[in-house]
């Protein structure tokens, strides 16, 4: 399956990202790994545009670094549009 994503702007209110090129990179090789196990949400299956998409709560325990950060925003990304099991 190829799964073809393109993310325009993701919003993160509040996150310290102290790394940011750290925290992308471990982001968009988390969510390929996601969608690669799961796949896609059903309702989008096939060319779709999606305008907004909400994802799940990211908590940061104590000094999460920029790695774990990335992991766990691609969770809640994944939430959002992941298929369901």
């Amino acid at each position: 399956m190829k799964i073809h994503l393109h993310i325009d702007r993701l919003v993160l209110d509040g996150i310290p990202a102290g790394q940011p090129q750290v925290l992308r990179r471990t982001f968009e090789a988390e969510l390929a790994r996601k969608l690669g196990e799961d796949g896609l949400a059903r309702q989008l299956h096939g060319p779709a545009t999606v305008p907004r998409i909400s994802g799940g709560n990211v908590r940061i325990a104590g000094k999460a670094d920029s790695a774990q950060l990335g992991r766990q925003i691609a969770g809640a990304v994944h939430h959002g549009i992941g298929a369901k099991r």
